[in-house]
């Protein structure tokens, strides 16, 4: 005879029941929290984007970027920030070729 055997079954149900409904009402708030951060980033950039010229709207978008990277204390991502590959044909040319060390011998 264990320990579990003398709980009463509706205790017993409510210790396997209540800390799984308290991980799926974490999980779900904070996905909502996040789709309400992204919507409210997709309004704020909208709205800029509505007051712009056709010409100036990749600028503002950056700018909107960089705003919300300083804001959040991480850095934008986009292409100058993701690597070399996205930074156009000019990044994927071969590498220079290495210079070598006085006195030192090999390929």
């Amino acid at each position: 005879m264990g320990p579990l055997d003398t709980l009463h079954p509706a205790l017993l149900a409510a210790l396997t029941v209540l800390p799984t409904t308290a991980a799926l009402l974490r999980a779900w708030l904070r996905h909502r929290t996040a789709v309400h951060l992204e919507r409210e980033h997709t309004l704020r950039v909208r709205l800029a984007v509505e007051g712009s010229d056709t010409k100036d709207r990749a600028e503002v978008v950056r700018a909107c970027a960089r705003l919300e990277a300083a804001s959040r204390g991480t850095a934008p991502q986009g292409p100058a920030s993701r690597g070399p590959a996205s930074r156009g044909p000019a990044s994927r040319a071969a590498p220079a070729p290495r210079r070598r060390l006085p006195g030192v011998r090999g390929p």
